[in-house]
């Protein structure tokens, strides 16, 4: 538990530990792929590749529902990567912001190597993938998610109950997407907001979460 607004650890255990964070390694996709937009960008349509659904099928992944072909707003693709943790989102993203997977795996491990977190954090892929090469620890994860939630984009998408796709051939009313873990959350503060977060779960790790808390005296802090 980590206290946002300066830093310091409220509470820890096996804090620096090496673990695999899974499906919270999407938010270091996401905010390697928004730092590459702005918010003029996000209504560009972009198409779903038979490589990205496929990456997600082999992989068994979990999937946003995007199908071959379809055309959806750049927007979609971000918070189909974080609410219904789609890995054909995520590939999509990445080949769309860095022209292949290689390079987004890269960049995402420069963006490791500039928040100061390289001895101890590397990605291979930006899903989560169970790989020994991507790992991370709690107290990095904190250092991740607070970055994300400086860029607005990235907070728009990590803040978000529900969000729905703009209407394709394929989904003519769009596709639902919902963040379980802030609906169900929201209901156990009185006061105060969860106002971020991402789930994860790989059979190497269970199950593991990331999120930001803002009290309300403004105080924030990140949980992981």
């Amino acid at each position: 538990l980590v206290n946002a607004d300066d830093g310091t650890i409220t509470a820890s255990k096996n804090a620096n530990e090496k673990m695999y964070p899974a499906s919270m390694t999407k938010v270091m996709t996401l905010l390697v792929a928004a730092e590459k937009l702005n918010n003029e960008s996000l209504g560009q349509k972009i198409e779903i590749s038979i490589e990205a659904t496929d990456y997600s099928f082999k992989n068994e992944c979990s999937a946003a529902g995007f199908l071959v072909g379809e055309q959806v707003t750049i927007e979609d693709l971000l918070n189909g990567i974080i609410l219904p943790s789609g890995a054909e989102a995520a590939y999509q993203a990445a080949i769309m912001t860095s022209g292949t997977l290689e390079q987004f795996v890269d960049d995402m491990n420069k963006k490791v190597q500039e928040l100061g977190i390289s001895q101890t954090t590397h990605f291979s892929n930006p899903v989560g993938i169970f790989d020994e090469n991507n790992y991370s620890t709690a107290c990095d994860m904190a250092v991740i998610l607070h970055a994300a939630m400086e860029n607005e984009i990235c907070k728009k998408v990590l803040s978000a109950r529900n969000y729905t796709t703009s209407c394709t051939q394929q989904h003519p009313q769009g596709i639902t997407f919902s963040s379980k873990f802030l609906n169900r959350i929201d209901s156990k503060f009185g006061k105060g907001k969860v106002v971020g977060a991402k789930t994860g779960y790989v059979n190497q790790s269970r199950y593991c979460a990331v999120s930001m808390y803002e009290s309300e005296a403004n105080n924030k802090y990140i949980c992981v």
